[in-house]
């Protein structure tokens, strides 16, 4: 079982028609998050990754560019925590599934994150 959030709700759009967003998925004690922009006309994404363990502040994971349309992968390898994940559009939506590692608990699911425009 995952908990989302997405504290930001529908897209803001900028003058460049820019969706904004900030995602936190929380895993067992590990918090994961997402924060970037997509821009509408070219699906073309900025994607920082971070992770928050307890008691610490967020980590950068690493960080992810190019066309949704493509797919974009983020690996990391943090004390505790390791994994990768991936973000592509399909059906309107942009997608995230990951495969992590948490203190030796492994979690993997796919889900959409934000409905997009094409």
């Amino acid at each position: 079982m995952f908990d989302i959030f997405i504290p930001i709700g529908s897209p803001t759009f900028q003058v460049r028609f820019t969706y904004l967003f900030a995602t936190h998925m929380i895993l067992t004690t590990t918090r994961l998050q997402f924060r970037g922009d997509i821009e509408e006309a070219s699906l073309y994404a900025d994607i920082g990754t971070y992770v928050k363990l307890p008691l610490t502040p967020s980590q950068p994971a690493g960080k992810a560019k190019g066309d949704l349309r493509d797919g974009l992968r983020v690996t990391f390898s943090l004390e505790g925590v390791s994994g990768d994940i991936q973000f592509f559009a399909r059906q309107n939506w942009m997608w995230t599934s990951f495969d992590i590692t948490e203190f030796g608990k492994r979690h993997r699911a796919q889900f959409q994150l934000i409905q997009i425009i094409e």
